[in-house]
């Protein structure tokens, strides 16, 4: 009935188109830190997720210039969609994979397959593109239309975000079922467990207050900016809020894990005070046991007393 210890660990999270790198400094991946490399604590093991300071949303939010020449320009375009396909069917993997669900999962995977789609499509028709001025305009499409890492990725890794919150409260409630089960025995051994079943209680009330889903309200509808800054600026908002309340629910997840340790502390006591007194109960018993057979064996000895003395009387 042991709680999973806390888990804090500090590592270097990069996302870079092709893939998600983690690594503890440069002991996992035996590189140096990569420069634009966000350092972050993760806590209950969440899913490590593209935020808007990776490299690949930074390099998104900037102004791209397209090349100067109709194959370098249909050249550059085939690689950073084929670039972003790979993104979305990473973040597809991961969103389908995911063991719970605050609601949005669906939706999320819809929008990931819709930009995919819209993609393909755009790629199909920069490299038909016979008009270099038209195919300039739909290049700076690719980044301002569809910002796939500068707004669906985040988004994706905040559904993820929530959905491993729900597995850790699954997990906080399945160690407190076993803290009340211990309890209960406890309970029927004679012993007062009051003050520890108050703190499970505390423990329990705290967990079904926690909505982790509340972090993913302002996000779901949000939209590319397609390169309208007071839009982006609002995404952008919108996305840190969304943190900032998933950063709130980790606390309170941490605090009913705190809750749930004084629990068990304290019914650890409580199963002590059970064992004790099941041993002074057991003591208590074999004493009235013996005690009671040294009655008997007394009984019997003036009962052969008393029959001796009759028959010596009687011959008498």
């Amino acid at each position: 009935m042991l709680l999973r210890p806390r888990l804090a660990v500090t590592t270097t999270v990069l996302f870079v188109g092709t893939g998600l790198f983690v690594g503890a400094g440069a002991i996992a991946t035996g590189l140096a830190t990569p420069v634009g490399a966000q350092t972050v604590s993760i806590i209950f093991v969440e899913p490590v997720v593209p935020t808007q300071n990776d490299v690949a949303a930074v390099a998104e939010n900037q102004v791209s210039i397209a090349p100067g020449r109709p194959a370098d320009l249909k050249a550059k375009a085939a690689a950073e969609i084929a670039k972003r396909q790979r993104t979305l069917a990473e973040l597809t993997g991961k969103v389908g994979a995911s063991t719970r669900d605050c609601g949005t999962n669906a939706a999320m995977l819809g929008e990931i397959s819709s930009t995919a789609s819209r993609l393909t499509v755009l790629g199909q028709t920069i490299a038909a593109e016979a008009d270099f001025t038209r195919a300039r305009a739909e290049f700076q499409e690719i980044y301002t239309s569809f910002r796939v890492y500068l707004l669906v990725a985040p988004k994706a890794g905040k559904v993820l975000r929530c959905d491993a919150q729900l597995v850790r409260m699954d997990q906080l409630r399945a160690e407190a079922a076993q803290i009340q089960a211990t309890l209960d025995a406890a309970r029927a051994s004679g012993v007062d467990v009051s003050a520890s079943q108050l703190t499970l209680n505390q423990a329990l009330a705290s967990l079904g207050a926690i909505n982790p889903g509340a972090a993913l309200a302002g996000i779901t509808g949000l939209v590319p900016d397609r390169g309208v800054d007071s839009v982006r600026a609002a995404n952008t908002a919108a996305l840190k809020l969304s943190d900032s309340v998933h950063d709130a629910t980790n606390k309170a997840l941490r605090d009913v894990q705190d809750q749930l340790a004084k629990a068990r502390k304290d019914t650890r006591r409580d199963d002590h005070d059970a064992d004790k007194a099941r041993r002074e109960l057991e003591k208590a018993q074999r004493k009235a046991g013996h005690d009671a057979d040294k009655a008997r064996r007394e009984l019997e000895k003036a009962q052969r007393k008393a029959e001796h003395k009759d028959r010596k009387g009687d011959h008498g």
